[in-house]
């Protein structure tokens, strides 16, 4: 999920099981140019965490910024409680779409 709640932008990476994008095993792969767009970007490879302690230390919270589209905060508050369902702890709610404006 893109955040557009510091000056200059911020970019968050999730995925259940896996390291974010600042994880320490996180590894930026290079630039890929093969993509045709005019724009260039990089791959990271996120680590898979396989310990209960890694995976509660890297478990994001919520992020609820009006920059952000609703349908977007959702699906990453959803990774986050289907994260937080695996490691036993408790969710958050979703706000209503009124709410998170």
């Amino acid at each position: 999920m893109y955040r557009r709640g510091c000056p200059e932008g911020e970019l968050e990476i999730f995925k259940p099981g896996y390291g974010t994008l600042f994880h320490e095993r996180s590894n930026a792969l290079g630039e890929n140019k093969s993509w045709p767009t005019p724009n260039k970007y990089i791959v990271y490879e996120i680590p898979k965490l396989a310990k209960k302690e890694q995976r509660l230390s890297n478990l994001p919270g919520p992020f609820l910024f009006n920059e952000i589209a609703y349908d977007n905060q959702k699906m990453f508050i959803k990774a986050i409680n289907e994260e937080s369902k695996n490691l036993g702890i408790s969710q958050y709610e979703i706000p209503d779409k009124e709410n998170s404006q």
